[in-house]
């Protein structure tokens, strides 16, 4: 069973009479999953999960697979129609994607570089179960398609039968001997692991398997035979750890026989957690903006170095909270406090921090004939979350909208940083400033 989950619907699809305030809470836990953490997506239903047998690691592709026509587009050859026989012998790596998940559409430029790179090697084949039409739409309106140079199977039911999965991005890896290898995110999909592959080692890697028939609307701690009855109401709260194959989620639900509330939180980081035990309302922070004991940052943050997968594996858990329907949002906050307390030795707060950012200010000569470019409110975000060799940008300007140069984003330290805007007549100064974040700190 393959259920379809956008973004912020994901979050919030079963959500119930809930207050204002904790609506807010669950919208910055949506921005926070997409800041902290791989963001899945679940494709829709009609994506093909029903069918024959799937085939596992290890098994060798049938002929009737190689031999199947798929509908493709935007083929260097101007083809319509392709089959995996046409690429036999190759490192095939069948990505499957969806127009609408982001992670995915932001994939395909690497996936294109890599083709090139390794060409004919390799064989690396966009798979969606779109159609025709949304995929052309998407080659020539988005910004990502229009750069596409290689083809674009549409329609597919066969591949998703006999590759199942329940999250994108889902890379299927079978190698020249037509063995599957792996089935794994695409951050997997680099020169060295293609490589690994071609020279037929082995792969020591965490493989996705997703879970097909996860039901959420299930209490995640049920009540086992012990020769007692089976009592009429039962209360808790409880952490376990990560589900794998599971697409991070929360949510609300009620039962109208046992006059309970059931609140559940899937695979969130601890940084989410202590967000929504707060309880109350947040500005939108950046990245930089959250703070964390040094000695132990890598459990709130992925390092860069570290597969997405790998880290959530081990660093993502699930709470859930069984409470009579009475039960206010305040002392449910309470309680998730106190079991972070408990089980973890941490709180997070809101407060105020000095540190030392970099204040950009406009000049008299300052450009102000750029036609083309990025919004400067644009880049200094890009900055703030995701570049971290840089102190936080302040933004003293008075102009986030005006246009400036997009090679800026390419830089990768505060030197070069700091030349590119001097060049577009911005005056750049690091200065302590009191800033607005949110703190984690170890209780014990």
């Amino acid at each position: 069973m393959i259920k379809r989950s956008k973004s912020l619907t994901a979050l919030l699809d079963k959500v119930v009479n809930i207050p204002v305030i904790q609506i807010t809470i669950l919208v910055i836990l949506f921005i926070l999953v997409s800041m902290f953490s791989l963001s899945a997506q679940t494709p829709r239903r009609d994506s093909g999960a029903d069918g024959p047998s799937p085939l596992h690691i290890g098994d060798t592709i049938p002929e009737s697979l190689w031999s199947t026509p798929l509908q493709v587009v935007n083929h260097p050859d101007g083809k319509k129609v392709i089959s995996l026989n046409d690429y036999k012998g190759r490192l095939i790596i069948l990505d499957f994607w969806a127009t609408w998940c982001s992670p995915c559409v932001a994939a395909l430029p690497k996936l294109q570089k890599l083709q090139a790179a390794f060409s004919n090697q390799i064989a690396i084949v966009p798979v969606t179960f779109q159609k025709e039409q949304i995929v052309n739409s998407f080659i020539k309106n988005n910004e990502i398609g229009k750069k596409l140079n290689f083809l674009l199977v549409t329609g597919d039911t066969l591949l998703s039968r006999a590759f199942p999965h329940q999250l994108l991005s889902h890379l299927v890896w079978i190698d020249k001997k037509g063995i599957l290898r792996a089935t794994t995110w695409s951050e997997y999909a680099n020169a060295a692991n293609i490589s690994t592959v071609l020279e037929g080692k082995v792969l020591n890697w965490t493989m996705k398997n997703d879970m097909l028939q996860f039901n959420k609307d299930m209490p995640l701690l049920t009540a086992t035979e012990n020769g007692a009855p089976k009592p009429s109401n039962i209360y808790y709260t409880m952490f376990s750890g990560h589900l794998n194959g599971v697409n991070p989620t929360v949510g609300t639900s009620s039962d109208s026989i046992t006059k309970s509330v059931r609140k559940y939180f899937i695979n969130i980081g601890l940084v989410n957690l202590c967000v929504i035990a707060w309880g109350k309302p947040i500005p939108e922070l950046s990245a930089k903006q959250y703070v964390y004991p040094n000695a132990t940052k890598n459990i709130y943050v992925r390092p860069e170095a570290v597969y997405s997968e790998d880290w959530n594996r081990e660093n993502t858990y699930c709470y859930e909270a069984v409470m009579t329907e009475n039960t206010s949002s305040a002392d449910f906050n309470d309680m998730l406090a106190q079991d972070l307390k408990r089980y973890f030795g941490i709180a997070g707060c809101l407060n105020r921090t000095n540190m030392q950012c970099l204040v950009i200010r406009s000049t008299k000569s300052a450009r102000n004939n750029n036609k083309v470019g990025i919004k400067l409110s644009d880049l200094i975000w890009n900055f703030n979350n995701t570049i971290f060799s840089v102190p936080l940008i302040v933004d003293e300007t008075n102009d986030p909208t005006k246009l400036v140069s997009s090679s800026i984003m390419q830089c990768k330290d505060l030197i070069s940083l700091h030349k590119s805007l001097e060049d577009e007549g911005y005056a750049c100064t690091l200065e302590d400033r009191k800033i607005e974040t949110f703190t984690i700190h170890k209780t014990r």
